[in-house]
């Protein structure tokens, strides 16, 4: 029931109707019901919709309802087949493309030879001035002072 009005809601009827309501509403409901006139009626037009619709049965399809979902149906697979096809192709073709570049970096970081071990500042002046005290020293050689920022 609903607690503003007091009344039933229409739900609440249905259930009632159908035996679906708990023990402490159905005896709310039937309470109510007993002392209200205007429920009483909304709970005979809802008898009589529910037995109107049991008399009618269930609806009987057309004839040729069955050849035609089955033709819809096989149109739409097959569209749907198709497209599938296509995209299963284009990404065949990707993953081809893929595998391949993949494949030709692997092979040219192997043939490439190995990068040369990093040279240090403190190597390069011992270089130099190796070179200076050398009595053959070319004459561009210089000597770097390492002392100054």
């Amino acid at each position: 029931m609903t607690p503003h009005a007091g009344h039933p809601e229409g739900q609440q009827l249905s259930a009632y109707l159908d035996g679906a309501l708990g023990p402490g509403q159905l005896a709310a409901v039937e309470a109510h019901l007993a002392a209200c006139a205007s429920c009483r009626a909304g709970l005979a037009e809802l008898r009589s919709a529910k037995t109107a619709l049991s008399v009618l049965g269930a609806p009987e399809p057309p004839a040729a309802w069955l050849p035609e979902l089955r033709q819809r149906l096989t149109g739409e697979r097959a569209a749907a087949l198709r497209r599938s096809y296509r995209t299963q192709h284009a990404l065949r073709r990707r993953l081809g493309v893929v595998a391949t570049a993949t494949g030709m970096l692997g092979i040219a970081l192997w043939i490439a030879p190995a990068p040369a071990p990093p040279v240090s500042f403190q190597q390069e002046v011992r270089q130099h001035l190796v070179q200076i005290d050398a009595p053959m020293a070319d004459q561009i050689s210089y000597v770097v002072d390492a002392g100054s920022p």
